[in-house]
């Protein structure tokens, strides 16, 4: 079904990739979304950070798909701090990494992790 809907006409014949990238640079340059930071602490590294994750490439970035039980669904469910993370947010550095593969490097292994996250603005919202 989804191979369908990116193949119709509205969208040609790009990869989800290829458009979610698109949007995110317009979004980005549209200044059209919000950076924010986050400092998380844990108390153990076998504290899973119960993050679904993809990776988007160009520009780098994990875009997150959902949030699972573990280390951050706690955090966000914690009155110490203003915002949390949500799906659809999009994790651009950690502890000063910005690749994909040394942010999920620290993410496996920093008990404290510094997340600059960029979370898009959205003005569509449907039900289907």
């Amino acid at each position: 079904a989804m191979k369908s809907f990116f193949g119709s006409s509205c969208c040609g014949d790009h990869s989800y990739e290829e458009l979610l990238r698109v949007i995110m640079e317009e979004a980005m340059s549209s200044h059209s979304g919000e950076e924010l930071c986050f400092r998380l602490e844990r108390d153990r590294l076998s504290d899973g950070l119960g993050l679904r994750l993809a990776d988007l490439r160009d520009p780098e970035a994990w875009e997150v798909m959902s949030v699972e039980t573990g280390f951050i669904k706690e955090w966000n469910l914690d009155d110490d701090h203003v915002d949390e993370i949500m799906v659809g947010d999009f994790i651009r550095n950690v502890n000063g990494m910005e690749c994909c593969e040394d942010m999920e490097r620290a993410m496996a292994s920093d008990l404290v992790l510094e997340m600059m996250i960029w979370r898009p603005h959205s003005n569509n919202v449907i039900s289907i």
